[in-house]
């Protein structure tokens, strides 16, 4: 609920008292003139959709106290540029960012242990993103349509990654697969256009579906000393033109 709805249009900035604990959902959606907000140091929840469409917010900084951000929470926060979340947040709701155009920057905690889906889907001017190593999974469409990511590591904590993940990924040209995914969904990569390089650190590929990739040919698939032929026995691994074996292992 809204209470403060009436003056919606002309809030600026919001400061959150000291003893509020949460943030309920819907808080401030719509508050289109919102500039900028301070939080409690008692905060330890964000609600579902509680800043969205606040189309003139362009930082934030959240407490060292808050522990999740719920479903949508950032949602078309088109003017939003950096964002960095503290350690203490151990989960992250699905489309958390989505749509935020401008959001350059984001430094995700070390306590989430998955990329939900939607998270930053069609941040367009996300450069590029830091995954923690204790990521497990991607989800569905989760950085689908970030338009300006070139290089994208996924981690060796990562196990799955979901359909569509990277789809429409347009400027990605390098990819690195960590070496203990084992599920890697329909699409994931479909729709990168300037993909050149795949760096694949999995020994033992499973097969992918023809759609995961865009372009087989004039893609470079880098793999693991002497597992070249497994790759070239494996569906859809073996439709890369060329593939190389270069790698002893992975630290990342």
């Amino acid at each position: 609920s809204q209470p403060w709805i009436d003056i919606a249009k002309d809030v600026k900035r919001v400061v959150v008292a000291d003893g509020v604990l949460s943030l309920g959902r819907n808080a401030f959606n719509n508050f289109i003139n919102l500039e900028s907000i301070k939080f409690s140091n008692t905060i330890k929840e964000i609600g579902q959709t509680a800043f969205s469409n606040c189309t003139k917010l362009q930082e934030v900084d959240l407490p060292q106290s808050l522990n999740k951000l719920d479903l949508y929470v950032f949602k078309e926060c088109t003017s939003l540029k950096e964002c960095i979340i503290p350690n203490s947040v151990t989960q992250i709701k699905a489309g958390a960012f989505y749509y935020c155009t401008s959001l350059e920057k984001v430094q995700l905690p070390v306590g989430i242990n998955k990329i939900e889906s939607w998270m930053f889907s069609n941040c367009t001017s996300l450069k590029s993103i830091e995954m923690p190593n204790q990521i497990d999974s991607i989800g569905t469409y989760a950085f689908n349509a970030c338009t300006s990511l070139t290089n994208v590591i996924i981690p060796n904590s990562v196990t799955v990654v979901e359909e569509y993940a990277f789809n429409f990924c347009k400027g990605l040209k390098e990819v690195t697969i960590g070496k203990r995914v084992v599920d890697i969904g329909d699409g994931v990569f479909r729709e990168c256009d300037s993909l050149v390089v795949v760096n694949s650190h999995m020994e033992n590929p499973k097969p992918i579906n023809q759609n995961t990739f865009k372009n087989y040919e004039g893609v470079v698939l880098n793999v693991p000393i002497g597992t070249k032929d497994k790759y070239q026995y494996t569906s859809y691994w073996s439709k890369f033109s060329t593939i190389n074996e270069i790698f002893d292992d992975i630290e990342n």
